[in-house]
C-alpha cells in the first residue's frame, strides 16, 4: 500500500476533483442517473446524454476529452493538452489516440507528478463548467406526478 500521487496535490479543490473522478463520485450524468430518485427512475447508460451536446453518453472521458459543444470546454481542453505536451515530457503519452478512454488512462497512470497536478486542475475546471447546467434527464424516465 502506498500514497497515490493525486493525494499529494496541494490545492484541496483540485485534489478532491481528481479523487472524485477516480472514485466515480462526481456529478456527471454517467454517475448521477445511475440511481433511482424520488421523481425519476434509473436511466439506462445509453440514455445518460451529455448536457451540452445531447449526442453522446456523458461519461468521464466524454466530459474531459470528447465534448465539442461548449466553447469553454474546448478552450480549457486545448490549453490543457498544449500544456501537457509542451511543458511536461511524458514519452509514453500517446500523440495519436486510439480512443479518449485510452488517452485518459495514460494520463491517469502517468508517473509524473506534474501531469497529475495539471490533470487535477483541468478536472476541477471541467467539473465547474459542467456544474453550470443541469443534468439532462430524459422525460421517459421521469415519474408522472399523477401516478
Amino acid at each position: 500500500l502506498k500514497l497515490r500521487q493525486y493525494l499529494r496535490v496541494s490545492v484541496p479543490a483540485h485534489r478532491k476533483s481528481l479523487t472524485r473522478l477516480y472514485l466515480s463520485s462526481h456529478t456527471l450524468a454517467i454517475e448521477i442517473l445511475r440511481y433511482k430518485e424520488r421523481y425519476r427512475q434509473r436511466t439506462p447508460r445509453a440514455f445518460r446524454f451529455c448536457r451540452f451536446c445531447l449526442l453522446a453518453v456523458e461519461s468521464e472521458s466524454h466530459a474531459l476529452l470528447g465534448c465539442m459543444s461548449n466553447g469553454a470546454l474546448i478552450s480549457l481542453r486545448k490549453a490543457f493538452l498544449q500544456d501537457v505536451y509542451a511543458v511536461v515530457h511524458v514519452p509514453d503519452l500517446p500523440r495519436i489516440w486510439t480512443s479518449v478512454d485510452v488517452f485518459l488512462l495514460a494520463l491517469a497512470r502517468a508517473r509524473s507528478f506534474e501531469v497529475t497536478k495539471r490533470l487535477a486542475k483541468y478536472t476541477f475546471d471541467v467539473f465547474e463548467v459542467y456544474s453550470t447546467r443541469e443534468v439532462f434527464k430524459p422525460a421517459e424516465y421521469l415519474y408522472n406526478g399523477l401516478e
